[in-house]
């Protein structure tokens, strides 16, 4: 897989998993988690990272998505 490939990880909680693939040089990530409190910690921990809270059937992507990580 492409270090450029977009990758949505859905229930992506304080963003641990991000940051384990953006060390290993992935960089078109986004988090998204149905808990707004993990995506507040997630902002505290991780700046930098593209995370929002997110509800099945609700929004929209606004870009295409290579890769899907589910937890």
């Amino acid at each position: 897989m492409s270090r450029h490939a977009a990758i949505l990880d859905y229930g992506c909680g304080y963003g641990r998993v991000m940051e384990k693939l953006e060390q290993h040089g992935f960089d078109s990530l986004t988090g998204a988690d149905i808990s707004p409190r993990m995506i507040k910690r997630a902002h505290h921990l991780h700046p930098g990272q593209a995370t929002r809270v997110g509800r099945t059937g609700r929004g929209r992507v606004r870009r295409s998505i290579s890769n899907l990580r589910c937890s």
